[in-house]
């Protein structure tokens, strides 16, 4: 018996591999479903030659995969992880020219310094993010990546940031709390909101942590771990402030201490706090601390500027220096 018209299973799925190709609908490849079906696989995006397919983007969002372009353009899921796949890349391959890696010793080392700091093993580390629907693999990947900017980022500052005097002067008009005579202070603090924290738990928190801080960078690292102000990844810095600016509570808590010293737990409207007194400028009348404001401002100027630097470094020239290929 003859049966016209139908193609066997493999020469239907080549007109269609090819069908799909004229349409430029991705470049395909044949893979299995968990149910064995057949279905297309894509590459979704490529950075230098390096391919990112449908199905590892679907794979690291925890998605069904999607059956066309077109639907996986239309789901934030994987464009979202898309697009912090290809800066994986990016970073990779900028890692790579500039003969910057992250090695396994590493990658452990942070692994346990986390689980240490959560009171946990390793192996109780690892069980709490499967709890939470997280492999060990994925999180270390995270990690490295985490790792591969900070290097990046200090690798882009060590090529270092100018200031010109000029541009001291134009920040002292721009800023009047640099104007003003009389005492400054440079202060940090450690915030716990009213709206998420009663105020017995957030006043012991904050006293266990004054029991424990001694120095500036152990201030900075509780800052970055534990405020809730948007300047906690900046490890508290509030920058310098005149006593006409603050608040009648923490200028009565502040003005009178020291250099590198410690606040008591203030509350204000917003939560309660715990202040770092980390430069004082008593008056720029006197040359040496008019030289002290001048050198702070420069330093602000110098962070402002290579925080933009950096800003762009990652958002924009790397996608401008290496080929980055999205079809979707």
């Amino acid at each position: 018996m003859h049966t016209y018209g139908v193609l066997p299973m493999t020469n239907r799925f080549l007109l269609l591999f090819f069908f799909l190709l004229l349409v430029g609908e991705a470049s395909l490849a044949p893979v299995h479903g968990q149910d064995g079906e057949l279905f297309l696989d894509a590459v979704v995006a490529s950075v230098n030659g390096d391919p990112i397919t449908l199905t590892e983007v679907s794979k690291r969002a925890g998605v069904p995969t999607p059956r066309s372009l077109s639907e996986a353009a239309n789901n934030e899921q994987i464009q979202f992880t898309l697009q912090q796949m290809v800066t994986e890349h990016l970073l990779k391959a900028e890692s790579r020219e500039r003969r910057i890696g992250v090695s396994n010793d590493e990658l452990n080392r942070y692994v346990m310094r986390v689980a240490q700091q959560n009171a946990m093993t390793v192996d109780e580390f690892e069980a709490a993010l499967k709890e939470e629907g997280k492999a060990l693999e994925s999180y270390r990947t995270q990690v490295e990546m985490d790792i591969l900017r900070t290097k990046l980022a200090s690798a882009i500052m060590r090529e270092g940031i100018t200031v010109g005097e000029n541009e001291i002067d134009s920040y002292i008009e721009e800023h009047p709390e640099f104007q003003n005579d009389g005492a400054k202070i440079k202060i940090r603090q450690i915030l716990l909101e009213k709206k998420s924290n009663e105020e017995e738990v957030a006043r012991k928190k904050l006293n266990e942590l004054r029991a424990d801080i001694s120095t500036l960078e152990e201030f900075q690292e509780a800052a970055s771990r534990y405020s809730e102000g948007p300047e906690a990844a900046e490890g508290g810095a509030l920058g310098v402030f005149s006593e006409e600016e603050l608040s009648g509570e923490i200028f009565d808590a502040l003005f009178q201490l020291p250099e590198d010293s410690l606040s008591e737990v203030i509350e204000t409207g917003r939560g309660y706090h715990l202040f770092f007194i980390e430069k004082r400028f008593v008056s720029e009348e006197d040359e040496e601390e008019k030289t002290r404001l001048r050198e702070e401002i420069r330093s602000q100027i110098e962070k402002q500027k290579m925080d933009e630097k950096l800003r762009l470094y990652f958002a924009q020239e790397l996608r401008n220096k290496f080929s980055v290929d999205k079809k979707i």
